[in-house]
């Protein structure tokens, strides 16, 4: 993955001076993978059939390139909405933060599709590799009943906004493009 477009914003979304030159792609992405890190559980909003928002929770892994793998059944609107359109934005953050601390979180537009072949065994792997609870999971009564379903997604970010205070600066947004 590589950021392009890289810019300081504030609240409104206005352009800012970054407070310091040490605000770079590889500590945008390092903080990035921090928070992908840090939590295991996202926002993901996709476009409703009346064109409205629709948002749901979902659990997710991540790969290298900072995709994001998760587990759905496909009748879900969510999924639905995904087989459609494929816009999607994620939200990813620590809902233990306080008001007022460090506080870090993104926020990724970007396009969503269900995984097959390759990427769907791709995407397994990394799943496996962040819940490991997940392959006994495959091997009980109750995936046999109802996670035969269930499959693979793939979240591709095209856009993003990060903060990290403790990193990055306090009040400091940061906005790029992925490509």
């Amino acid at each position: 993955m590589r950021l392009s477009h890289l810019r300081a914003v504030g609240p409104g979304g206005e352009a800012i001076p970054a407070p310091t030159p040490s605000v770079t792609e590889a500590r945008v992405l390092a903080s990035l993978r921090r928070v992908l890190h840090d939590t295991s559980l996202c926002s993901l909003a996709t476009v409703a059939d009346d064109g409205g928002p629709h948002i749901c929770h979902v659990y997710f892994a991540f790969d290298q390139e900072l995709r994001v793998h998760f587990l759905s059944h496909p009748d879900s609107a969510h999924c639905r909405h995904i087989r459609r359109s494929g816009r999607a934005s994620i939200s990813v953050y620590d809902s233990h933060q306080s008001w007022g601390g460090q506080d870090a979180g993104i926020a990724m537009d970007g396009v969503a599709k269900e995984c097959r072949g390759t990427d769907e065994t791709a995407a397994e792997s990394t799943y496996a590799r962040r819940f490991k609870g997940y392959r006994t999971w495959t091997r009980s009564s109750e995936f046999s009943r109802f996670g035969r379903r269930y499959r693979f997604y793939t979240f591709t970010p095209t856009s993003l906004k990060v903060f990290d205070e403790r990193r990055l600066g306090p009040g400091l947004f940061l906005t790029a493009r992925v490509r």
